[in-house]
Protein backbone atom coordinates (compact mmCIF):
# COMPACT_ATOMS: atom_id res chain seq x y z
CA UNK A 1 0.00 0.00 0.00
CA UNK A 2 1.50 3.33 -0.81
CA UNK A 3 0.42 6.74 -0.45
CA UNK A 4 1.43 10.28 -1.22
CA UNK A 5 0.77 12.91 -3.11
CA UNK A 6 -1.18 13.07 -6.46
CA UNK A 7 -1.01 15.23 -9.07
CA UNK A 8 -4.25 16.61 -10.15
CA UNK A 9 -5.41 18.90 -12.97
CA UNK A 10 -9.23 17.48 -12.80
CA UNK A 11 -12.41 19.74 -12.42
CA UNK A 12 -13.36 18.89 -8.76
CA UNK A 13 -16.17 20.80 -7.03
CA UNK A 14 -14.50 23.64 -5.06
CA UNK A 15 -15.82 25.79 -2.75
CA UNK A 16 -19.22 28.19 -3.79
CA UNK A 17 -18.60 32.27 -3.63
CA UNK A 18 -20.61 34.59 -5.21
CA UNK A 19 -17.72 36.49 -6.78
CA UNK A 20 -17.35 37.37 -10.17
CA UNK A 21 -13.76 37.35 -10.46
CA UNK A 22 -12.61 33.75 -11.44
CA UNK A 23 -9.50 31.86 -11.38
CA UNK A 24 -8.71 32.98 -14.94
CA UNK A 25 -8.09 36.67 -13.38
CA UNK A 26 -5.72 35.44 -11.57
CA UNK A 27 -3.40 32.90 -13.18
CA UNK A 28 -2.69 33.70 -17.15
CA UNK A 29 -4.57 30.67 -18.84
CA UNK A 30 -6.74 29.64 -16.17
CA UNK A 31 -5.47 27.32 -13.21
CA UNK A 32 -5.76 24.50 -15.61
CA UNK A 33 -3.45 25.66 -17.97
CA UNK A 34 -0.30 23.55 -19.14
CA UNK A 35 2.10 26.21 -17.90
CA UNK A 36 0.71 26.31 -14.49
CA UNK A 37 0.16 22.14 -14.32
CA UNK A 38 4.14 22.14 -15.32
CA UNK A 39 4.85 23.95 -12.52
CA UNK A 40 2.67 22.35 -9.85
CA UNK A 41 4.01 19.76 -7.23
CA UNK A 42 8.31 19.85 -7.53
CA UNK A 43 10.29 19.19 -4.29
CA UNK A 44 10.87 22.55 -2.17
CA UNK A 45 14.61 23.06 -2.13
CA UNK A 46 13.83 25.32 0.76
CA UNK A 47 11.85 22.81 2.99
CA UNK A 48 13.36 19.78 2.77
CA UNK A 49 10.95 16.49 2.58
CA UNK A 50 7.91 17.90 1.64
CA UNK A 51 6.65 18.38 -2.26
CA UNK A 52 5.23 22.14 -3.42
CA UNK A 53 4.00 23.10 -6.24
CA UNK A 54 7.00 24.84 -7.56
CA UNK A 55 10.06 26.80 -6.42
CA UNK A 56 9.65 30.07 -4.00
CA UNK A 57 5.98 29.96 -2.40
CA UNK A 58 6.81 30.20 0.69
CA UNK A 59 9.34 33.22 -0.12
CA UNK A 60 8.05 35.79 -2.18
CA UNK A 61 4.37 34.43 -2.49
CA UNK A 62 2.93 34.14 0.92
CA UNK A 63 1.25 37.63 -0.44
CA UNK A 64 -1.10 35.89 -1.81
CA UNK A 65 -3.94 33.48 -0.43
CA UNK A 66 -3.20 30.25 -1.83
CA UNK A 67 0.51 30.34 -0.66
CA UNK A 68 -0.95 30.79 2.75
CA UNK A 69 -3.26 27.97 2.20
CA UNK A 70 -0.06 25.30 1.71
CA UNK A 71 1.44 26.46 4.37
CA UNK A 72 -1.44 26.07 6.38
CA UNK A 73 -0.65 22.12 4.60
CA UNK A 74 2.64 21.97 6.18
CA UNK A 75 1.97 23.54 9.06
CA UNK A 76 -0.89 20.84 9.88
CA UNK A 77 1.64 18.07 8.97
CA UNK A 78 4.26 19.22 11.24
CA UNK A 79 1.40 19.17 13.75
CA UNK A 80 1.23 15.77 13.76
CA UNK A 81 4.88 14.54 13.35
CA UNK A 82 6.16 16.77 15.92
CA UNK A 83 3.72 15.27 18.66
CA UNK A 84 5.68 11.65 18.09
CA UNK A 85 8.93 11.91 20.07
CA UNK A 86 8.10 8.68 22.27
CA UNK A 87 9.40 5.19 22.18
CA UNK A 88 7.16 3.91 24.44
CA UNK A 89 5.59 0.39 22.73
CA UNK A 90 1.93 -0.07 21.92
CA UNK A 91 -0.54 0.44 18.73
CA UNK A 92 1.50 -0.08 15.82
CA UNK A 93 0.18 1.90 12.97
CA UNK A 94 1.04 2.73 9.18
CA UNK A 95 3.17 5.48 8.55
CA UNK A 96 3.85 7.32 4.98
CA UNK A 97 4.72 10.63 5.09
CA UNK A 98 5.35 12.10 1.88
CA UNK A 99 8.80 13.49 1.08
CA UNK A 100 10.74 14.85 -2.24
CA UNK A 101 8.89 11.95 -4.36
CA UNK A 102 5.58 11.68 -5.23
CA UNK A 103 4.50 8.93 -3.40
CA UNK A 104 5.81 7.34 -0.06
CA UNK A 105 5.74 3.14 0.74
CA UNK A 106 3.89 1.91 4.34
CA UNK A 107 6.16 1.39 7.54
CA UNK A 108 5.19 -0.19 10.01
CA UNK A 109 5.75 1.61 13.25
CA UNK A 110 5.09 1.68 17.43
CA UNK A 111 2.49 4.26 18.56
CA UNK A 112 2.77 5.40 22.03
CA UNK A 113 -0.37 8.04 21.07
CA UNK A 114 -2.85 5.56 20.96
CA UNK A 115 -4.29 6.23 17.57
CA UNK A 116 -3.18 5.63 14.12
CA UNK A 117 -4.33 8.79 11.71
CA UNK A 118 -4.63 8.49 7.65
CA UNK A 119 -4.81 12.41 7.14
CA UNK A 120 -5.82 13.85 3.62
CA UNK A 121 -5.37 17.94 2.80
CA UNK A 122 -6.78 18.93 -0.52
CA UNK A 123 -5.75 22.31 -1.95
CA UNK A 124 -8.11 24.07 -4.27
CA UNK A 125 -7.69 27.04 -6.63
CA UNK A 126 -11.44 28.09 -7.85
CA UNK A 127 -12.54 24.44 -8.59
CA UNK A 128 -9.71 22.95 -9.62
CA UNK A 129 -7.87 20.44 -7.30
CA UNK A 130 -4.30 21.50 -6.70
CA UNK A 131 -3.21 19.64 -4.68
CA UNK A 132 -4.17 15.92 -2.95
CA UNK A 133 -2.01 15.29 -0.14
CA UNK A 134 -2.28 11.97 1.66
CA UNK A 135 -0.75 11.09 5.05
CA UNK A 136 -0.03 7.95 7.27
CA UNK A 137 0.99 8.59 11.08
CA UNK A 138 0.64 8.02 14.74
CA UNK A 139 -1.82 10.77 15.85
CA UNK A 140 -2.79 12.44 18.65
CA UNK A 141 -6.87 12.27 19.74
CA UNK A 142 -7.02 15.88 19.40
CA UNK A 143 -6.06 16.36 16.07
CA UNK A 144 -8.91 13.45 14.65
CA UNK A 145 -10.90 15.92 13.03
CA UNK A 146 -11.87 17.36 9.81
CA UNK A 147 -11.43 21.07 9.44
CA UNK A 148 -11.46 23.62 6.54
CA UNK A 149 -10.88 27.26 5.73
CA UNK A 150 -12.31 29.24 2.58
CA UNK A 151 -11.41 31.94 1.36
CA UNK A 152 -13.06 31.93 -1.96
CA UNK A 153 -10.35 31.86 -4.74
CA UNK A 154 -8.85 29.55 -2.76
CA UNK A 155 -9.63 26.42 -0.61
CA UNK A 156 -7.83 23.87 2.10
CA UNK A 157 -9.87 20.83 3.06
CA UNK A 158 -7.91 18.82 5.99
CA UNK A 159 -9.12 15.48 7.47
CA UNK A 160 -7.63 13.22 9.46
CA UNK A 161 -9.49 9.49 9.94
CA UNK A 162 -7.95 8.08 13.14
CA UNK A 163 -8.65 4.53 14.55
CA UNK A 164 -7.33 2.82 17.48
CA UNK A 165 -6.28 -0.89 16.04
CA UNK A 166 -3.16 -2.57 15.11
CA UNK A 167 -2.69 -0.97 11.34
CA UNK A 168 -5.89 -0.04 11.01
CA UNK A 169 -4.78 3.05 9.06
CA UNK A 170 -4.54 1.25 5.56
CA UNK A 171 -7.34 2.63 3.54
CA UNK A 172 -9.48 5.93 4.01
CA UNK A 173 -12.79 5.32 4.32
CA UNK A 174 -14.91 6.94 1.87
CA UNK A 175 -15.98 10.75 2.34
CA UNK A 176 -19.26 12.80 1.18
CA UNK A 177 -18.63 16.35 0.76
CA UNK A 178 -21.74 18.27 -0.41
CA UNK A 179 -20.48 21.75 -0.42
CA UNK A 180 -23.66 23.06 1.21
CA UNK A 181 -24.41 26.41 2.07
CA UNK A 182 -25.23 26.30 5.68
CA UNK A 183 -26.88 30.07 6.00
CA UNK A 184 -23.68 31.67 7.01
CA UNK A 185 -22.30 34.69 5.07
CA UNK A 186 -18.65 36.02 5.54
CA UNK A 187 -16.91 38.75 3.88
CA UNK A 188 -14.12 37.88 1.18
CA UNK A 189 -11.25 39.69 -0.37
CA UNK A 190 -11.03 40.22 -4.22
CA UNK A 191 -7.68 42.13 -4.61
CA UNK A 192 -8.01 45.33 -2.63
CA UNK A 193 -11.66 45.20 -2.07
CA UNK A 194 -12.50 43.26 0.95
CA UNK A 195 -16.58 44.20 0.62
CA UNK A 196 -17.65 40.71 -1.40
CA UNK A 197 -19.32 38.16 0.38
CA UNK A 198 -18.71 34.22 0.45
CA UNK A 199 -21.50 31.64 1.08
CA UNK A 200 -19.63 29.15 3.63
CA UNK A 201 -20.95 25.26 2.94
CA UNK A 202 -21.17 22.13 5.06
CA UNK A 203 -18.90 23.01 8.82
CA UNK A 204 -18.35 26.03 8.32
CA UNK A 205 -19.56 28.08 10.60
CA UNK A 206 -17.43 30.46 11.18
CA UNK A 207 -15.52 33.62 9.35
CA UNK A 208 -12.27 34.38 9.56
CA UNK A 209 -9.62 37.30 9.12
CA UNK A 210 -6.07 37.05 8.79
CA UNK A 211 -3.40 38.40 6.83
CA UNK A 212 -0.03 37.20 5.28
CA UNK A 213 3.19 39.51 4.92
CA UNK A 214 6.80 39.40 4.18
CA UNK A 215 9.21 42.08 3.03
CA UNK A 216 6.89 45.07 4.63
CA UNK A 217 3.80 43.95 2.39
CA UNK A 218 0.56 42.85 3.87
CA UNK A 219 -2.41 41.08 1.90
CA UNK A 220 -5.70 40.36 4.04
CA UNK A 221 -7.62 37.35 3.69
CA UNK A 222 -11.16 36.49 4.87
CA UNK A 223 -13.66 34.24 4.21
CA UNK A 224 -14.86 30.55 5.85
CA UNK A 225 -13.77 28.58 8.42
CA UNK A 226 -14.76 25.19 10.71
CA UNK A 227 -14.53 25.65 14.55
CA UNK A 228 -12.06 22.58 14.43
CA UNK A 229 -9.86 24.42 12.43
CA UNK A 230 -10.34 27.91 14.17
CA UNK A 231 -10.18 26.53 17.75
CA UNK A 232 -7.23 23.82 17.08
CA UNK A 233 -4.11 23.73 17.57
CA UNK A 234 -3.43 24.24 13.48
CA UNK A 235 -4.64 28.08 14.13
CA UNK A 236 -2.98 29.00 17.48
CA UNK A 237 0.33 27.73 15.57
CA UNK A 238 -0.30 29.76 12.26
CA UNK A 239 -0.76 33.34 14.91
CA UNK A 240 2.66 32.56 16.14
CA UNK A 241 4.04 32.58 12.74
CA UNK A 242 6.26 35.18 11.53
CA UNK A 243 4.42 35.33 8.47
CA UNK A 244 1.04 35.27 9.65
CA UNK A 245 0.37 38.61 10.78
CA UNK A 246 -2.92 38.79 12.05
CA UNK A 247 -5.44 35.45 12.51
CA UNK A 248 -9.08 35.59 13.98
CA UNK A 249 -12.31 34.04 14.11
CA UNK A 250 -16.09 35.14 14.85
CA UNK A 251 -19.46 33.59 14.95
CA UNK A 252 -22.49 35.56 12.87
CA UNK A 253 -23.04 36.50 9.49
CA UNK A 254 -20.35 38.70 8.11
CA UNK A 255 -18.63 39.15 11.85
CA UNK A 256 -15.00 39.93 9.94
CA UNK A 257 -15.94 42.90 8.54
CA UNK A 258 -16.14 44.81 4.91
CA UNK A 259 -12.96 46.80 4.13
CA UNK A 260 -11.37 48.55 1.23
CA UNK A 261 -8.02 49.06 1.61
CA UNK A 262 -4.74 50.21 -0.37
CA UNK A 263 -2.50 47.24 -2.21
CA UNK A 264 0.39 47.94 -4.33
CA UNK A 265 -2.07 45.79 -7.06
CA UNK A 266 0.48 45.26 -9.96
CA UNK A 267 3.10 43.71 -7.14
CA UNK A 268 0.43 41.76 -6.27
CA UNK A 269 -1.07 40.55 -9.39
CA UNK A 270 2.99 39.79 -10.83
CA UNK A 271 3.37 37.44 -7.69
CA UNK A 272 -0.10 35.55 -8.48
CA UNK A 273 0.67 35.21 -11.96
CA UNK A 274 4.08 33.67 -11.55
CA UNK A 275 3.49 32.31 -7.92
CA UNK A 276 6.16 29.42 -7.07
CA UNK A 277 6.51 26.97 -4.29
CA UNK A 278 9.36 26.61 -1.94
Amino acid sequence: MTGGVERLTRRSRGPKSRSRLGPERFWPGGPGSLSLRRRLLRPCPYSPGWLCPDSDIFNLTLLSSFSAEIKMIQSALLILISALSCEVLSLTCYQCIPETSVQCTDQKVNCPTGQCGNMKTTAYMGSTVLVNMVMKNCSLAQHCVTASVNFGITKTTISNQCCNTDLCNAQRKPEATSNTPNGLQCYTCNGEDCSSTLDCVDEEDHCIKSAVGVEGQKLKMKGCATKSFCMGDLSAQLAQSSTVVGLSCCTGNLCNGATIYTQNFLLLGLLLAFTTLH
